[in-house]
């Protein structure tokens, strides 16, 4: 396999950088806290148990759309959503605005040096 050029590694480098920026703008944005979203898995955990084997019919909302299902599989379904909000929260520091922050410099390093590979007037 052929090494990643140095436009390709920024590239690459640029992408990563953009994606992790986008979580961390969402969290933010949607003002969740590493608190609030540890209270909400602890309640989800504690619904899913409550209703393992509970097969009342309920909508579970998904993309706008409202999907048919059971009470114990949409527990499951907010929980697992719970679960992966949790696990951004734990690869980002303790302050997001840290995380933006360094982040936002990455990309600003990255632009940079794309910007002086590029052509010149």
């Amino acid at each position: 396999m052929d090494p990643l050029t140095a436009e390709e590694k920024d590239e690459k480098d640029l992408r990563e950088t953009e994606g992790r920026l986008e979580e961390v703008l969402k969290l933010l944005t949607q003002r969740r806290t590493r608190e609030t979203a540890q209270a909400q898995l602890t309640e989800l955990r504690e619904r899913r148990d409550e209703h393992a084997s509970n097969g009342q019919p309920v909508a579970h909302i998904h993309g706008g759309h409202h999907a048919p299902t059971t009470m114990r599989t949409k527990a499951s379904l907010d929980l697992g959503e719970s679960l992966k909000e949790n696990l951004v929260f734990q690869r980002y520091a303790r302050e997001l605005e840290t995380s933006l922050r360094s982040l936002s410099e990455r990309r600003v390093a990255v632009l940079e040096r794309m910007y002086a590979r590029g052509p010149q007037p």
